[in-house]
């Protein structure tokens, strides 16, 4: 049965994708007015917020030089799944003191605007856990069985959704393709799945919760242990959509 803790943290992951994106996988880029706002005063954040903001900040200045550029930001827009028409729009904004670079303290200002645009960029309005991963990932998949097939008004269902996922088509599913699978899937022409909201070691440890554990005899011990086969069959998928569905 669905908790209701799962419950809320679905409801606030579903808001959390359609404020950041408009909805999961659709462009996140703001209006040109919108991103012209100015910055609110720097937000209080805590120690963990604060190494996050700075992780990112380090991934993102590919130079090393402590501050991100204009080549480095189209780099970050098209990493999140949003279009770049707006770049210099965005690069303006968050160029507080228009010295031509954006430095760690204008990008933290920037992102906790609040605008649409710096949420969807924002390292802290992604997953922090597996769980919530796991909650924003069933809604999603769930967004995109609505939405059908391009060539067909029907919904998808769930065998279409693993199938998409299998993508030797030998009924099971390993790390590699679920990782690569739903990285692949598309909603409204975008990557919901990128790795800016999902990590690779966030998907690997979604996949380690999806993988049921079976009993097996262990003969050297005699006794009947709990282990993992580190697949996914379509019986583990289908369980995992069915006590996530909304």
């Amino acid at each position: 049965l669905k908790s209701a803790t799962a419950s809320s943290r679905r409801s606030r992951f579903a808001m959390s994708a359609t404020q950041a994106n408009g909805a999961p996988g659709e462009s996140g880029t703001a209006p040109s007015e919108e991103v012209a706002k100015a910055s609110k005063p720097r937000a209080e954040l805590s120690e963990l917020a604060e190494l996050k903001l700075r992780a990112a900040f380090t991934k993102w200045d590919r130079t090393g030089d402590g501050f991100i550029d204009m080549n480095e930001l189209a780099g970050i827009l098209r990493q999140i799944g949003t279009d770049t028409h707006d770049l210099e729009a965005v690069y303006t904004a968050m160029d507080a003191n228009r010295d031509g670079r954006i430095s760690y303290a204008e990008f933290v200002d920037w992102v906790t605007s609040g605008t649409k645009a710096a949420r969807a960029m924002n390292p802290l309005s992604v997953p922090q856990t597996p769980e919530e991963a796991l909650d924003r990932i069933a809604v999603i998949m769930d967004i995109i069985k609505k939405s059908g097939r391009k060539d067909s008004a029907k919904a998808l269902k769930d065998k279409d959704i693993f199938a998409a996922l299998d993508l030797n088509s030998n009924g099971e599913l390993s790390i590699t393709e679920w990782t690569a699978g739903l990285r692949a899937m598309t909603l409204h022409g975008k990557h919901p799945f990128n790795e800016h909201e999902f990590s690779k070691e966030m998907l690997r440890d979604v996949f380690n919760m999806v993988d049921q554990a079976h009993k097996k005899y262990d003969k050297l011990k005699g006794t009947y242990e709990d282990k993992r086969d580190h697949v996914l069959t379509y019986k583990e998928f289908k369980a995992f959509i069915k006590t996530h569905r909304s």
